[in-house]
């Protein structure tokens, strides 16, 4: 699956994109360029994807962002 080989399903500025710097699954890097591409918001976060997926802390952190926006 590659979603930068789709077009991006909602407008530009919709789509919110989260990013672990220290992700072994999905390399940061194609996160930043899929949201460049699509024109999405991006956050950062300097944990890694075990830390961003399973930790209710960082969880919360992503829901409060995508409410705010």
């Amino acid at each position: 699956v590659t979603p930068s080989a789709w077009p991006c399903p909602l407008p530009a500025g919709r789509v919110f994109l989260h990013a672990a710097e220290y992700d072994r699954f999905v390399p940061p890097r194609r996160i930043y360029d899929l949201a460049e591409r699509w024109e999405a918001k991006l956050t950062r976060y300097r944990v890694g994807h075990m830390q961003i997926t399973s930790f209710p802390q960082w969880l919360r952190r992503i829901a409060d962002s995508v409410r705010e926006s």
